[in-house]
């Protein structure tokens, strides 16, 4: 299983790439890479089919329990205004719908592509869509690891530290939580 971090930037990168080819051409720097300055990239369609895919990414990646923190883990370390936050976790739930429904990466970017092209994913904050949502993305401090997989007999194998940024296997999980004398699951 990938780390969190790692399946993010491979996810963001297939969706640059997908968008670039299938809806439109993405502006590059002098490098030839993504121009990523904030007035081409954040906000907008692009912006919101990437939210899209890395949730579905996500969805396809891990189990459920996982995904509602993973939905949020990006605006947890990057949070900007309340209505841009409020527009990537929507545009989130939107991935993780369509992710629940796909095995492949193929199949859900075309479907996320259909969202974008039908409206269902919202491309700029303070969107009448948004019908006033709410999000909280404070992290337990007393409890901040979550279990991201079980094995076959639903013994808990693999966890991730939301403070960290880690992942862990069981012996780590048990060593930490006996070196802190406490449970912080």
């Amino acid at each position: 299983m990938k780390d969190p971090c790692s399946l993010r930037k491979e996810a963001e990168k297939e969706a640059y790439e997908y968008f670039n080819k299938n809806i439109r051409k993405l502006p590059k720097d002098t490098n030839g890479d993504w121009d990523l300055s904030i007035d081409k990239f954040l906000y907008t369609d692009i912006d919101a089919f990437r939210h899209a895919y890395v949730s579905g990414v996500f969805t396809q990646e891990y189990n459920a329990i996982a995904i509602s923190f993973f939905r949020v883990l990006n605006e947890i370390f990057t949070i900007g205004s309340i209505s841009a936050d409020i527009m990537d976790f929507l545009n989130n739930l939107v991935g993780m719908k369509y992710g629940k429904k796909t095995k492949s990466r193929e199949k859900l970017a075309v479907i996320l592509k259909n969202a974008l092209e039908n409206g269902e994913l919202i491309i700029r904050p303070n969107d009448e869509k948004q019908h006033n949502s709410k999000a909280n993305f404070n992290i337990n401090a007393n409890k901040p690891v979550i279990m991201l997989q079980k094995n076959k007999t639903c013994k808990n194998e693999i966890f991730f530290d939301l403070t960290k940024k880690t992942m862990m296997s069981q012996e780590e999980f048990i060593r930490r939580s006996l070196a802190q004398n406490e449970n912080f699951f």
